[in-house]
């Protein structure tokens, strides 16, 4: 039983109507991308839909890639390894790889980041306030994000009061593949799935709510050429 849904501009797309919503999502979707399928309440998970090619009979064929995927080496669920929608992803925009390796970058950003968190702690412990809010955009791996936490934390922590107070960071994507690496990459990073929520989207849209404002804001908008993503325009 499928039900609501729209196409986005990285190609993913929650059906509305079986027979035709799904039928107009493959047509419109490009060969690096999936087609998203929303499933009733009672389920557990989505439909994610990729073009493959056909080895038996020729042509294209659209395969559930997270009913496919191999069992982990427990026994238990599946292994995210084998996300064919994430691997294309990975393969079709490398432009990040360099980025996540140049230590000086990084370094700079975790200094950045963690003089802006000592900022942050203090205004919030100041305030008497429980919670401090982050917002990532375009949290990609997650790197960011998680040296958010990191430094909120380790900021907290040297205040009077500071400990008590909570951490809350919501971290926005609008590739839907590159959110799950993020939510991959958080797991496998500590404990940080309590701290840090990553959610699909694009942070202008305006169904983007908050809901409570934010005391740190961090974002990586420059890419590995550094003219790239828009910057010249903007």
């Amino acid at each position: 039983k499928l039900q609501n849904a729209h196409i986005k501009e990285d190609g993913v797309c929650l059906v509305s109507n079986m027979s035709s919503g799904i039928e107009e999502a493959l047509k419109s979707a490009r060969y690096n991308e999936a087609v998203v399928v929303s499933v009733d309440e009672d389920d557990t998970r989505d439909l994610v839909l990729v073009a493959t090619l056909d080895e038996e009979n020729g042509g294209i064929t659209w395969k559930d890639v997270l009913a496919e995927g191999k069992p982990s080496s427990d026994g238990g669920d599946r292994d995210d390894s084998a996300d064919i929608a994430l691997q294309r992803h990975l393969r079709t925009k490398r432009w990040f790889l360099p980025m996540l390796n140049d230590d000086l970058r990084n370094e700079l950003y975790d200094k950045a980041i963690a003089k802006a968190a000592r900022k942050a702690a203090t205004n919030v412990v100041n305030a008497k306030r429980n919670t401090l809010q982050v917002l990532d955009i375009g949290t990609g791996t997650g790197l960011l994000a998680m040296l958010a936490a990191k430094h909120c934390r380790a900021a907290l922590d040297e205040l009077p009061n500071g400990s008590d107070v909570k951490i809350r960071v919501t971290s926005i994507e609008m590739a839907s593949a590159m959110a799950r690496l993020g939510r991959l990459t958080i797991a496998e990073n500590g404990r940080l799935e309590d701290i840090i929520t990553v959610m699909d989207g694009h942070s202008s849209d305006p169904n983007f709510d908050l809901k409570n404002e934010v005391d740190l804001c961090t974002s990586e908008l420059l890419e590995s050429g550094l003219m790239g993503e828009g910057v010249v325009p903007a």
